[in-house]
């Protein structure tokens, strides 16, 4: 009985506490509890918002990836090398990008200009296939205009298209084609080397792999730097693979099919 009683006066005083507490500090109460859970909420139903935006985005992009994998001229890189091997694929979707762009602004473009920058690929694109063929001997006879020989076949590309970290790219032209297959041959014997090969091989691959991505990266500096920053700013292979190229496939004449 004495504890029912004890308890009773302790609501009562608490009541008469809160019927002499000011006004002015209830509506305080009141509003900060209010905005609590407001804020709250929106930022329940924002994350649920941005979780669905990524999911769907991320579903859109694979749809995109897919659909290019079907083109029998598409080729699917996936890089080697964490983020730095992230840059690379960026790097060889801006390339194509900007090979595309020079090849149509040739009508009314600076011609010289145009054509020293071709010239520049195709100089690179041999430097890289000579480095290829002294370290992975059985490329010693290959000619780089072949690329497509060696590409892979379209249930192939359709398996490797659905990592999420791939990229799928139809060439511009046989020379940028060539250029991605050399990328993409030397990241795959680095693969297959990192568990059978020796340190000193190892470390050659990946030394070619670094020039690699620097002499592309220095073309773009050179000719294409909107498509470098492009690519610098996009935040995933997703992003990256739809904002430097169009969703359609393209032959590799560059037209759309």
């Amino acid at each position: 009985m004495e504890n029912k009683i004890s308890m009773e006066d302790k609501i009562v005083y608490q009541t008469e506490i809160q019927r002499d507490m000011p006004r002015k500090v209830q509506n305080t109460v009141q509003n900060t509890v209010q905005n609590t859970v407001q804020n709250t909420v929106q930022n329940t139903v924002q994350n649920k918002i941005q979780v669905q935006t990524r999911k769907d985005r991320a579903a859109q992009i694979m749809e995109i990836k897919m659909r290019r994998a079907e083109d029998s001229g598409s080729i699917v890189f996936i890089p080697v090398g964490g983020m730095k091997g992230q840059e690379f694929g960026k790097n060889l979707l801006a390339l194509n990008k900007h090979v595309r762009i020079l090849k149509s602004s040739a009508v009314f473009g600076d011609i010289e200009s145009i054509k020293r920058q071709l010239t520049d690929i195709e100089n690179a694109r041999d430097e890289m296939w000579g480095k290829i063929k002294a370290v992975i001997p059985r490329f010693s006879s290959f000619s780089p205009k072949r690329w497509s020989e060696i590409n892979n076949s379209r249930d192939e590309k359709i398996r490797l298209a659905q990592r999420r970290i791939s990229y799928v790219i139809t060439p511009t032209d046989d020379t940028t084609g060539s250029i991605i297959m050399a990328a993409k041959v030397l990241s795959e014997k680095i693969i297959e080397s990192q568990a059978s090969s020796s340190l000193d091989e190892l470390s050659e691959l990946i030394g070619t792999y670094r020039m690699f991505n620097e002499k592309i990266t220095n073309i773009l500096n050179d000719g294409g730097k909107t498509d470098v920053q492009d690519a610098a700013n996009t935040e995933s292979v997703a992003d990256a693979q739809e904002a430097i190229e169009p969703p359609e496939a393209r032959t590799k004449t560059g037209k759309k099919k």
